[in-house]
């Protein structure tokens, strides 16, 4: 059976839904105000890595607010990846936009996977 692309983003998109809806992280804030043994037992766990500079962990969250903002940029992404056509005429400052949010995201996700790898995780 083959698929269009638009029946495959369509699948490719529900199931991203789905798998983002069991991801913890990606629930509203308010998910997150769960006791410590029910954190445990979610597995949900408060200590974290430190992949900052310094030598001290904050507490703020960090990982869950990025990965909130990232959700968002995933559904940005794929709702204007199916309204642009190939032919399009785009003004110049879309695809400036753009290029520079793809080398941000290509250059944290270098950063991350560089220092995941030198510690060993």
């Amino acid at each position: 059976m083959k698929l269009s692309a638009i029946e495959l983003r369509s699948i490719i998109r529900e199931e991203m839904k789905h798998l983002m809806n069991d991801d913890a992280l990606f629930k509203s804030r308010d998910d997150h105000t769960v006791s410590k043994p029910d954190q445990k037992m979610r597995g949900i766990d408060d200590t974290g890595r430190n992949l900052s500079y310094g030598h001290t962990k904050s507490d703020d969250n960090e990982g869950m607010s990025t990965k909130n903002a990232l959700y968002s940029l995933i559904q940005n992404s794929m709702a204007l990846y199916d309204i642009i056509e190939d032919n399009d005429d785009l003004p110049e400052w879309v695809q400036g936009k753009v290029s520079v949010a793809s080398d941000n995201i290509t250059s944290v996700f270098e950063y991350l996977d560089h220092k995941l790898h030198t510690m060993g995780l």
